[in-house]
């Protein structure tokens, strides 16, 4: 296509990143959520005159609210923004979202990639052919992983999935045909009966302006608060709002998530040293 790759050493937490960024004329830059919050607080978006022409983000879910404000911020330099979706099972993008719908569908991953394709499956595996219907997401395309070799014999195997990847996530689709992620089948407690999603619950918490990461297990709803100040309204909040008593709720004060260098959350590490 005639284009270059560029690459250096510096971090974009550095003066000298952003120097070699604008002499070399970098038309596009990719980052995972955390690059785009460390963007935020650097004030990024109030600068002008950079090269760039497009900001792609992958690698997990950014906030609704950071994603309306990068696709403003890229309307009005003349940029396009995406969000894409995608694992590394499936080397590793399978969907993206046209730059002109982030505005109106900012929570959305988007359409499939060309030749690939989705499905929403219910519990028994049956295709869910009504919008807005939550599911797991299956895809289906060339770029599927043969499977996991976990020792040597395992690389003669051959193609064990047959261009199918159960995603694990789940999602929905609306009817103009974009996708949704909902959650994740693993990111789930059975508490009183009652299936909660877990990562549902730190949304909620987060649209309340309250910064936590949720877990638990099916006795246990864990809520880790950055801010201490904060975790008896977040009790509150999940059992009005889930109709929990709150003695399955349990509010912990955490002084550092930590996440992993693509920018996701290790839930149980952060959990582990919670109070510490």
């Amino acid at each position: 296509m005639g284009a270059a790759i560029l690459l250096t050493d510096g971090s974009l937490f550095t003066k000298a990143f952003w120097e070699f960024l604008a002499e070399q004329k970098a038309t596009s830059l990719s980052g995972v959520p955390y690059t785009y919050e460390m963007l935020k607080k650097l004030r990024f978006f109030r600068r002008e005159g950079w090269p760039l022409k497009t900001l792609t983000q992958a690698g997990g879910k950014l906030r609704t609210e950071l994603v309306e404000e990068l696709a403003g911020y890229c309307a009005d330099h003349g940029m396009r923004f995406f969000v894409m979706y995608g694992q590394t099972e499936a080397t590793a993008r399978m969907a993206y979202l046209p730059a002109e719908k982030v505005n109106d569908h900012p929570s959305s991953i988007g359409i499939p990639i060309p030749g690939g394709e989705f499905t929403v499956v219910d519990d028994a595996g049956n295709p869910i052919t009504r919008p807005d219907t939550e599911g797991e997401i299956v895809y289906r395309g060339p770029n599927v992983m043969l499977g996991y070799a976990e020792c040597a014999q395992d690389l003669v195997k051959g193609d064990l999935l047959g261009g199918v990847l159960r995603t694990g996530d789940l999602g929905t689709f609306d009817s103009e045909g974009l996708f949704y992620i909902t959650g994740r089948m693993k990111r789930f407690i059975k508490l009183h009966g009652n299936r909660m999603n877990l990562d549902d619950i730190e949304q909620h918490l987060n649209n309340h302006g309250i910064q936590c990461i949720c877990g638990g297990d099916d006795e246990l709803i864990l809520i880790g608060c950055t801010r201490p100040g904060e975790m008896a309204k977040a009790a509150e909040i999940v059992g009005s709002t889930y109709k929990v008593h709150h003695s399955v709720i349990k509010p912990v004060p955490i002084r550092k998530v930590f996440k992993n260098p693509s920018g996701k959350i290790l839930y149980s590490k952060t959990f582990e040293q919670a109070g510490q």
